[in-house]
């Protein structure tokens, strides 16, 4: 029994042909790591490794970007070997039941991608458009247009998060902002 935990490389050479079941790959792409369960992309490879087919570099270069998350939990009797280990974003991993039932993780991770696109929980962000809109007695539907025809630079350089990545929320709120003051300009005017 391994006493030490492997390295992404290791995990990601334990899965790359495995399905969760037929059709549904653990990793849908060995060139550009993603999380395993919400699909978010992870930028760490270099044209230059993927001109190589250096699997080995560019997957030990997601460590601190994708997390070494058991599949059975540690306390439940988990181990530290490949099988037992999948790579996640660390929202996921925080998210992830702890369980003895790998069935059931693997269930997790399959709701996980139905529910996320690309790293953006669908369903969680459609909660936080309504209550954003309910809140600012905002049509839901206006709204969406607004942000779909609008540019979506404009956001990104709206907003500062002290170095870590945007929360859909910070995103949402910002685009509400922007709206209203639209909104405003054209009752102004």
């Amino acid at each position: 029994m391994r006493t030490s935990m492997p390295s992404n490389f290791q995990i990601f050479d334990y899965w790359k042909d495995k399905e969760l079941e037929k059709h549904f790959p653990v990793i849908l792409d060995w060139g550009e790591p993603c999380c395993w369960a919400c699909n978010k992309p992870i930028k760490v490879e270099t044209q230059q490794l993927l001109d190589k087919c250096d699997f080995k570099e560019i997957w030990n270069r997601t460590s601190g970007y994708l997390e070494r998350c058991h599949i059975i939990a540690k306390a439940l009797g988990g181990t530290y070997e490949p099988e037992n280990l999948f790579l996640m974003c660390p929202d996921c991993h925080i998210e992830s039941p702890d369980i003895s039932d790998k069935q059931v993780f693997f269930n997790w991770i399959k709701k996980q991608r139905r529910d996320c696109i690309m790293g953006y929980n669908v369903r969680k962000l459609k909660e936080e458009l309504y209550k954003c809109c309910e809140i600012h007695n905002v049509d839901v539907e206006e709204f969406s247009k607004f942000v779909c025809n609008s540019d979506q630079n404009l956001i990104i350089n709206k907003i500062n998060t002290h170095g870590f990545k945007y929360s859909d929320s910070t995103i949402l709120y910002a685009w509400m902002s922007e709206y209203l003051n639209s909104r405003n300009e054209v009752c102004n005017t």
